[in-house]
């Protein structure tokens, strides 16, 4: 992993990128698929009480995440003159599921907004998550008020939950260093400039 964010760091770097924001993984242990393919459905036991997901697929993200702001801080070093941002999305979305209230979901943080009935008797129907209907299918609806709900599909996020996320990032807490500080400086002309990596 390491290897290959050094590789394409370098290259935008060496192509004249001066902002470069790396996100980090999700809380994979939260979204239903795993939920359900890998959890109660299949007798999983390892939950966090406090979230409601998988605990042992958190943890492989907060181990990837760490793994991968330690290449970014070594990199840091190599290329003083760029601006290497690690945009973290693991403790927002954790923070959306266990404070959902907080931020305006009032809905149960882990259960989708298009999905299949709750009506239906499967599996998913605890997370409103089926993977043979899924959102965009025939008879699949999208809930009322999406802007309630943290997850949108079982796969992406809601805009209220992008639109949270991204605000993090520009102003903080959840990038290091915020964007808008980072690009106070060079603010024109850093569109140009700028380039967002996912590794998930």
């Amino acid at each position: 992993m390491e290897r290959s964010v050094k590789f394409s760091l370098v290259e935008l770097i060496d192509q004249g990128a001066k902002t470069v924001v790396v996100a980090g993984n999700i809380p994979i242990g939260c979204q239903p698929k795993y939920l359900i393919i890998n959890g109660k459905s299949k007798g999983h036991s390892s939950y966090d009480p406090s979230t409601g997901c998988i605990e042992k697929y958190n943890r492989l993200s907060r181990h990837h995440n760490s793994l991968l702001l330690e290449a970014i801080k070594k990199l840091r070093i190599k290329y003083r003159d760029a601006k290497i941002i690690y945009a973290d999305i693991y403790k927002p979305i954790i923070d959306f599921i266990r404070f959902p209230q907080r931020y305006g979901f009032t809905s149960k943080p882990l259960v989708v907004c298009c999905g299949t009935s709750h009506e239906f008797n499967w599996p998913g129907r605890e997370y409103n998550w089926d993977l043979l209907r899924q959102c965009g299918t025939p008879n699949v609806t999208a809930c009322q008020n999406p802007s309630t709900y943290v997850n949108w599909d079982g796969m992406c996020f809601t805009e209220a939950t992008n639109r949270y996320v991204a605000n993090s990032w520009l102003k903080g807490p959840y990038a290091d260093p915020p964007i808008l500080d980072a690009s106070r400086h060079s603010l024109y002309g850093v569109a140009a400039r700028y380039f967002l990596i996912e590794l998930t």
